[in-house]
């Protein structure tokens, strides 16, 4: 997912030596067919999808009816009720986010080229049609560049459509079959849904025929509609009875979001709301769009959450850390306040994407965008809100974090999605052993920035405590007196104190096994440490207020001279960590009352390394394993 220098040893002469190789010959040429694009979409050693030639005469309906009849009138209902369960699969697909060439448009009864005969299969897919049309223009309105979603800007050319009540009493006057109506009722219950998915749900329990047939299907109808270069995938069509556990997932899906996303969240509450939503399970395409619809109502949004303001939520976000409402009122607020509202979209956006996507994103764009939203965001505070409407402390401390409110706010969410960025590459699995030690110093650097801003906004929160507490005419803050004023540490900044003491426990742990040589670890030729570094430190450098990680600061912390080499000394030192990461751990459940999946998982890991330390020989091998949970490793002695 990110650019490394790990192989910039490769002779890149083997890319030359590939592309000259590939051939040009056997290219149809004509209808704007270019074959220097065409071949730009080719990945060396894959096989080659050419549409032109793969389609080869099929390519209208009228083509297809010269050699095969295609069966209308005599269909029994059995066969409809067939064809329109397979329809159902295709629909499906769409629904995943697969190209709607390959799927919803292989069949012949949906072509508005094809007059369909049988009355029933007719008003069955103008139903069919009609939602088809309205996902797709669902989804292209709320358009970003999704790599899970395959657009088609001319999907307004193959559908129709059709007013859903004068459908409903079509279908009234005519008689179907047990299986054709389960299906008509959930095409309307879909209908209806996309038309304010904000407010409806849809019926969960439904039935679908269990037989399907392939009448009326040619997967290459539409191949020539793609462009030559990107030919279309492999039709990706889930069996009947997978398609059937899809559409119940879908739904469920959707349904849950009344309950689990209906208010206004914080940023930070969204980013982990939307966040674990993701990590739960793999979601229907689909359903990640109805959740964005959730919080925007198109790419460029007047409210968020369909009920308040960009500038609304912008002060609502504000609040609690005691912003001066100069700051709003300030001429240059309108172009922040843009700024923040494109960011905002794109976060939400790539928080619902497929893990690995938003891991990438957050890698590269994410990091910067929010970047940019700290470094104008601070501009904006310090011109608008002079230093005499600060309050005035007796400690350089207090005084310096009352000044900083707007910096604790980008900070932490600076952190937050940092440590997104770091969690979703191990979810993705995108990390290797033999940078494991590189991984678990970046990881506890966020965690340990988001702790000290947690902390210093504490402490900024008590100064204006202290403010609003006495009289006007008292202006200097006693030190006791804001110190009394700061509260306990929210279950946030224990967790982020937990985590930021675990992953230096375990990075302790590997530097030992490193030292030992223990963990057998195969480096190869061209691992290049110093570049995956600053690949891995990279996103450090995007955000404000965040120190900059070199690679000699990683050097000396894995230099272990200072121990000369006595292991009590290490065993000590990485023990010390995790037992102070169980400490933040307990206070953590204390404060919020149970015991998550997550939390659990982090409480083996300490148990277990804290087994694995007492038991520490340097003459082990040792391994790692991610068995309790995919971010926190437990190092295991290989027997």
């Amino acid at each position: 997912m990110t650019t490394t220098n790990e192989y910039t040893e490769i002779d890149r002469s083997i890319f030359v030596q590939c592309s000259e190789q590939l051939k040009f010959d056997e290219f149809i040429f004509g209808d704007d067919f270019n074959s220097k694009n065409a071949m730009s979409s080719f990945e060396v050693g894959g096989q080659r999808l050419d549409a032109h030639l793969m389609a080869k005469d099929h390519y209208t309906v009228a083509d297809i009816q010269k050699h095969t009849e295609i069966p209308d009138e005599s269909l029994t209902i059995e066969q409809i009720e067939g064809i329109c369960a397979k329809f159902l699969d295709l629909q499906i697909s769409r629904i995943q986010g697969h190209c709607i060439l390959t799927n919803v448009l292989t069949s012949v009864y949906i072509q508005k080229s094809y007059q369909i005969k049988n009355p029933i299969l007719n008003l069955i897919f103008r139903l069919f049609s009609h939602v088809c049309l309205k996902i797709e223009e669902f989804t292209y309105e709320l358009r970003f560049n999704a790599s899970f979603w395959s657009y088609n800007s001319k999907y307004a050319t193959f559908f129709d459509h059709h007013d859903d009540s004068q459908l409903k009493q079509e279908f009234e006057k005519i008689s179907l079959s047990p299986g054709l109506k389960q299906i008509v009722d959930f095409e309307f219950d879909l209908s209806q849904f996309l038309d304010d998915p904000f407010k409806n749900t849809m019926n969960p329990n439904f039935e679908i025929p269990s037989q399907t047939n392939e009448i009326g299907l040619d997967k290459f109808l539409h191949y020539r509609d793609a462009t030559p270069s990107t030919p279309p995938s492999r039709p990706q069509i889930p069996d009947h009875e997978q398609a059937i556990k899809l559409l119940h997932q879908f739904v469920n899906e959707i349904n849950e979001f009344s309950q689990r996303f209906n208010k206004e969240f914080r940023m930070s509450e969204l980013i982990d709301a939307l966040a674990n939503w993701n990590e739960e399970a793999d979601r229907v395409s689909l359903s990640r769009f109805v959740l964005i619809h959730r919080i925007l109502t198109k790419t460029t949004p007047d409210e968020f959450f369909h009920s308040v303001s960009p500038t609304q939520y912008m002060k609502n976000e504000l609040k609690d850390f005691n912003v001066n409402q100069k700051f709003f009122n300030h001429k240059n607020f309108p172009s922040f306040l843009d700024l923040f509202r494109t960011v905002f979209v794109q976060i939400v956006q790539h928080l619902v994407v497929p893990i690995p996507t938003g891991h990438s994103y957050l890698c590269e764009d994410g990091l910067r965008y929010w970047g940019y939203i700290q470094s104008q965001g601070f501009e904006l505070h310090c011109e608008a809100v002079p230093e005499v409407d600060h309050p005035k402390c007796i400690s350089k401390e207090h005084q310096k974090a009352a000044a900083m409110v707007f910096p604790f706010w980008s900070t932490q969410i600076a952190a937050q999605l940092l440590m997104l960025n770091y969690r979703w590459g191990y979810k993705s699995e995108v990390y290797s052993l033999r940078d494991i030690h590189i991984t678990l110093y970046c990881a506890q650097v966020a965690a340990k920035m988001a702790s000290i801003s947690y902390n210093q906004a504490r402490i900024a929160a008590a100064v204006y405590r202290v403010r609003s507490n006495k009289k006007t005419g008292t202006w200097h803050r006693k030190e006791a007196d804001v110190i009394r004023m700061i509260h306990d540490k929210s279950p946030t900044e224990l967790f982020y104190n937990a985590i930021d003491e675990l992953f230096m426990g375990c990075f302790k742990i590997v530097r030992m096994l490193k030292h030992y040589k223990c963990l057998e670890i195969k480096e190869g030729l061209f691992f290049n440490e110093k570049g995956v570094f600053e690949t891995r430190a990279f996103p450090f450098s995007m955000a404000l207020h965040f120190n900059q990680q070199n690679f000699s600061d990683f050097e000396k912390e894995m230099d272990l001279k200072i121990f000369q080499d006595n292991t009590k000394l290490m065993v000590a030192d990485a023990t010390k960590s995790l037992t102070t990461a169980k400490e933040y751990v307990m206070q953590y459940l204390k404060a919020v009352g149970k015991k998550s999946d997550e939390i659990s998982g982090m409480m083996r890991c300490l148990v277990a390394n804290s087994i694995f330390l007492s038991r520490f020989n340097q003459s082990q091998k040792v391994k790692v394993s991610y068995e309790h949970h995919f971010m926190w490793p437990v190092f295991e002695v290989i027997q």
